[in-house]
């Protein structure tokens, strides 16, 4: 299952690029050599969690590694954020009636793609301050 994840994600505590490893089961954890965090990912909803964050921000990711940890945590929490409306619209989407619409879950999707809007926003001006890597989420 996890064998496809390539990518470096961000130490909590130091901000390095922390290779993704996989256990004797497929599960994906990371050590910091550097000050000794581990952190294992054994849940199916964080691995594809996981899976989301590392295929979306790539080697964006790792270009903010240099930026200490505050940083990094950010854009991962963010990210996340993201697909988590992203999930809720699809969601609401699917509650909808074929032949009504419920107008209350169409005024709470306005709100679901403002704020996804206003994220992305955020990620383009971390992207303006720092290496120039190209946003698509």
């Amino acid at each position: 299952m996890t064998e496809e994840l390539v990518g470096k994600f961000p130490c909590p505590l130091c901000g390095d690029g922390l290779p993704v490893k996989t256990t004797k089961r497929g599960k994906p954890y990371f050590v910091c050599e550097r000050c000794g965090v581990q952190m294992f990912v054994r849940y199916p909803d964080g691995i594809r969690v996981l899976e989301g964050v590392l295929e979306r921000l790539g080697k964006s990711l790792v270009s903010y590694l240099g930026k200490g940890p505050a940083r990094t945590i950010a854009v991962v929490a963010i990210t996340n954020r993201i697909l988590q409306l992203k999930q809720t619209l699809e969601d609401m989407e699917n509650h909808q009636g074929v032949f009504t619409r419920d107008e209350e879950l169409d005024r709470a999707a306005e709100v679901a793609v403002r704020e996804i809007k206003r994220l992305q926003a955020q990620l383009r001006e971390f992207e303006k301050e720092g290496s120039g890597d190209a946003w698509t989420l």
